[in-house]
């Protein structure tokens, strides 16, 4: 025998030693309390003490939970493999059966269970094989002697299990756990099978699956596994862990207690079967069929597919699944249909049990039984195809993640080597060309005549002349000098009018008749331009119309009833007319003239009317502007105060200005600042007219640039109008109308459109964006980018076949309507919505780049719609992904449904407005920058600026502006990455 088997049969003796002088318990209950005096063997091998072994050292340390007690209750040793014996000291091992006994021996599995009172139960592997042994030397005074070790014996950490008491007494009654005390028990009959009863009931821990791994791979024969290269450590890290079972739960939640389990015991009996029986210190047997704890059903049962071992071949599939090619079939419930009611026959006679009662209460009860353990083994057969499939889908990711690792290395490598092979196109192309042009230079040279000196002179003279007209970038050039002329001359005629009494007798024209008529057109268009080019009047003509108020402010009787909310932008007056919330500065009287001679000259109140007393304008000048917002800063203030002291509810300012002229930018730059200082806490929408690409003003890259940054730093929300995407639209849709005045208007229209739509659901209020605040938060995530595009749609041509000279009021439609309009005929929701993502109408004339994508979307739907409609319209849009946003923020359209105006017919069911912020407004910032700079580096037209307050002393307003709006581009550039949120302003972090 080998000397583990020695070993063992020495501790098999020792036991049997103590066990004999047990007495033998007889059957009566009373023998239970006999108590035994039980003395250490001394003869033989067992003459000394046994020895003391430990500490151990647990590696790794178990776990603990946070703020709770981690006492031990239990301890319990399993000898995994050779637990059972055949009652002459032989012991049997639970391995494979074609392993001999003596094998068995060799490798048993030591497990030793701590059960803690927090309900943790430690899982420990005895891998240094922990042996009884006897001291050699003898015992003094009855102590123990310490042996002395140089390391301590350690043990493995397998698991630690969680039986969820903490969380349990949690929610019921934490002080429960205070007098738990959880104890071991295992079943005989399966050494795998721990049962844990504690205050909250019993638990059950099946480890029979990694067990069998560890014991298989802890074999030293050559069985199927060691065959197959699984060795401890792997089998240890692919153990799939411990099943735990909830058996009985003791706790009632109506009386916040539970009844603790203070007995235990598994029969197994061929009449009452595999049972548990379980007693609370309620005095309650509680029972239960433990029969699914056996063991797993052969392979075949469960649709395991195993390779029999043949000759190699060629064709050998390289993956093999563990699943069978026939598919599984679910085990089927049994039936109790046929089950009698009562399985007792009553006897109304005879009220005992009669023998044939007897009879039938066995017959059911084995027919019961026989139902049950038909359940547990498809339960089983169910169990284990789910432990296959989970196993089959790990080993199919695995595979999955290496075919993705291949295929990514070959994608590299390939890669590689079409750039290598690019590069070297590239390079023997270069070569070519180079050899080419050598040739063709030689070529040229050899059959080309040669230049006298004088013709090299003439040549280099010509030259000079150039640089002399043209310029080399000083501002000395004939060029350069006439632009400054022709500047001074604008100036001066704006700063001195010729007054028409000053004026001397007309002489006699010195142009024709037909010139005459030509230029007396071109005022005359001119005239109309300023008259009607103007959109804030445009846009209260539009509020007039859609809440039924005539020109003079008085309401129609058919419009007293269109639930709509007129007190936003009107308010009544002592005769009950409405008056605008309006106020209009201006620096030149021109405009206002022109809107105080039209039909609604009676509709402003002329006290919220300012026009500058001198009358010249700011010529163009931002810095004119500015100035001139200090000299009537008192005068304008007065009237803003006066307005907004009369609002019931201010919730903020619209601004409505042109930043490419010298009032828009200079005077809208001062007012933004004063209202944003006077009303910190009032919101800032502006709608600001962005000027073409070709400019109609020389300086407007220098007042844009100004204006832009007061823009950014002093309003809330800025709605971008660009000319140059209006005219693009009123091409686009006026195809054969050349009158521009009719173009101007078609324009204007259209932005007071788009304006009266934004604050559609102010005036004809829902359920959402009821406010301005809740429009600007739900467009703005970040203070900065806050620069809103806009698309607007359908366009139509009814309503409006030609354009008249004055404006009247006249129920129009609210659709936008050109002449001569590309017709949208259908608008459903989807189409709409889908329409307004088009770029071909969207408002704002910018460059996007590949990665350029949306920050925010809200759609303003008109109309009669089902939110069904657009619930489904949002799902297409996504499907088909008609929009890019941005990586770091919520990918969404959000969608405002509201009311169109009853007082305005209407050919289309549904219309849309989308505000939108995009980050293709880099792209408006850096063209800014382009047009600042090519004015910049030549100092051209500084001197009329260098006159105002604002650059009397420096130019660095000029370099702050160009900061301010550089660092806005880089931030909106700066979105489209997903590490945005942690951007930072260089500004800011200085």
């Amino acid at each position: 025998p080998s000397p583990a088997a020695i070993i063992y049969d020495q501790q098999f003796k020792y036991v049997a030693s103590i066990l004999k002088q047990v007495p033998t318990l007889a059957s009566g209950i009373s023998n239970w309390n006999q108590s035994a005096h039980i003395r250490r063997p001394t003869n033989g091998l067992f003459a000394n003490p046994p020895a003391r072994q430990g500490p151990f050292l647990l590696q790794p340390p178990p776990a603990e939970f946070e703020e709770s007690f981690s006492d031990a209750c239990d301890i319990l040793y399993i000898a995994y493999g050779c637990a059972g014996s055949d009652g002459n000291g032989t012991i049997l091992g639970k391995l494979e059966s074609n392993l001999s006994a003596e094998v068995a021996f060799r490798e048993p599995l030591g497990v030793v269970l701590v059960a803690h009172s927090d309900g943790r139960v430690d899982i420990i592997l005895d891998l240094e094989k922990v042996e009884g042994k006897w001291r050699d030397t003898k015992e003094t005074d009855g102590d123990w002697i310490e042996e002395k070790s140089d390391s301590l014996p350690a043990f493995f950490v397998f698991e630690t299990v969680d039986l969820g008491l903490l969380s349990a007494a949690t929610s019921a009654n934490s002080s429960l756990l205070s007098g738990n005390t959880s104890s071991l028990h295992l079943d005989r009959t399966s050494q795998s099978v721990v049962f844990v009863t504690h205050i909250f009931g019993v638990h059950c821990l099946d480890m029979g699956e990694w067990m069998d791994t560890l014991c298989s791979a802890m074999s030293r024969d050559k069985i199927a596994e060691r065959r197959a290269g699984v060795t401890l450590v792997e089998a240890v890290r692919a153990a799939p862990g411990t099943d735990v079972t909830w058996i009985f739960d003791t706790f009632s939640p109506e009386e916040r207690a539970s009844a603790a389990i203070v007995g235990l015991v598994v029969l197994e009996s061929p009449y009452l079967g595999h049972m548990l029986l379980a007693l609370t210190d309620a005095h309650q047997l509680l029972p239960a069929d433990i029969s699914l704890f056996s063991s797993p059903l052969p392979d075949d049962d469960i649709g395991l597919h195993r390779s029999h071992s043949k000759a190699p071949s060629k064709h050998e599939p390289p993956y093999v699944s563990l699943l069978s090619h026939q598919p599984f079939k679910v085990p089927l419930l049994p039936t109790f249909a046929n089950q009698p009611h009562r399985p007792v026959p009553r006897d109304p006679v005879n009220k005992f049990l009669s023998e044939e009662s007897l009879r039938s209460l066995g017959r059911h009860a084995d027919n019961t039984q026989s139902k049950i353990r038909e359940v547990q083994e498809g339960m089983e057969k169910l169990r284990s195809r789910r432990r296959l499939q989970k196993q089959e889908l790990v080993r199919q990711v695995e595979m999955l993640n290496t075919l993705m690792n291949k295929l990514y290395g070959l994608e590299q490598d390939g890669e590689a080597i079409l750039q290598t092979r690019l590069k070297q196109a590239n390079d023997t192309q270069r070569g070519l060309l180079e050899k080419a042009d050598k040739t063709l230079r030689r070529y040229l040279d050899n059959h080309s005549a040669t230049l006298s000196d004088v013709e090299i002179d003439w040549f280099e003279e010509l030259a000079n002349m150039g640089q002399d007209v043209l310029g080399t970038g000083s501002g000395t050039s004939l060029r350069d000098r006439t632009e400054m002329v022709v500047e001074r001359y604008k100036l001066l005629r704006e700063e001195h009018p010729v007054e028409p009494q000053a004026q001397a007798p007309m002489r006699k024209p010195q142009l024709g008749s037909t010139q005459i008529k030509a230029l007396l057109s071109v005022l005359e268009t001119e005239h109309r331009l300023l008259k009607k080019a103007q959109m804030g009047s445009v846009f209260w003509q539009r509020l007039c119309s859609e809440h039924g108020i005539n020109s003079q402010g008085i309401l129609e009787e058919w419009a007293t009833e269109g639930g709509d909310r007129k007190d936003v932008f009107f308010y009544q007056a002592d005769d009950e007319h409405y008056i605008p919330r309006a106020i209009l500065v201006d620096l030149e009287p021109r405009v206002i003239n022109g809107i105080l001679s039209s039909h609604y000259a009676g509709l402003y109140n002329p006290e919220n009317i300012f026009v500058s007393k001198d009358g010249g304008g700011a010529g163009n000048n931002w810095a004119m502007g500015y100035t001139s917002g200090e000299r009537h800063y008192e005068e304008i203030m007065e009237m803003i105060d006066r307005e907004a002291e009369g609002s019931d509810s201010l919730e903020g300012f619209m601004l409505m200005h042109s930043i490419a002229g010298g009032t828009g930018s200079g005077l809208g730059s001062f007012l933004l600042e004063r209202l944003n200082d006077k009303f910190p806490k009032k919101l800032i929408q502006t709608y600001s007219v962005f000027p073409n690409n070709t400019a109609d003003v020389v300086v407007q890259p220098y007042n844009s640039l100004l204006a832009i940054k007061r823009l950014a730093n002093h309003a809330d929300s800025v709605v971008v109008v660009d000319n140059a995407a209006l005219t693009r639209i009123v091409a686009d849709r006026l195809h054969g109308v050349d009158d521009a005045a009719a173009s101007f208007t078609q324009a204007n229209q259209l932005v007071a459109t788009v304006m009266a739509a934004s604050t559609q659901t102010l005036r004809y209020p829902g359920y959402m964006n009821n406010d301005l605040v809740g429009i600007i938060a739900s467009l703005i995530p970040t203070p900065r980018c806050h620069f809103l595009s806009t698309s607007y749609t359908p366009f139509t041509s009814e309503s409006m076949d030609k354009v008249t000279p004055d404006i009247v009021m006249l129920p129009i439609s609210s659709d936008v309507s050109l002449p001569q309009a590309k017709n949208t005929r259908k608008t459903t929701v989807l189409d709409v919505m889908r329409r307004l993502l088009q770029p071909k109408n969207r408002m704002v004339s910018t460059a996007p780049s590949k990665s350029s994508c949306y920050i925010s979307i809200l759609n303003i739907i008109q109309g009669e719609v089902d939110p069904s409609d657009v619930h489904q319209s949002l799902l297409r849009i996504r499907e088909r992904q008609m929009a890019n946003f941005i990586p770091w923020g919520p990918a969404s359209i959000q969608v405002a449904i509201t009311r169109k105006s009853p007082y305005i017919a209407t050919s289309h069911r549904v219309s849309g407005l989308m505000l939108a912020n995009h980050t293709s407004m880099a792209s408006l910032c850096k063209r800014a920058l382009d047009q600042y700079d090519r004015l910049r580096k030549r100092n051209a037209f500084l001197e009329q600026y260098k006159r105002e307050k604002p650059f009397e002393n420096s130019l660095d307003e000029f370099d702050d502006s160009r900061a301010v709006v550089e660092e806005l581009m880089k931030e909106y550039q700066a979105c489209e990455s997903p590490d945005y949120i942690s951007y930072a302003d260089p500004a800011d972090a200085a």
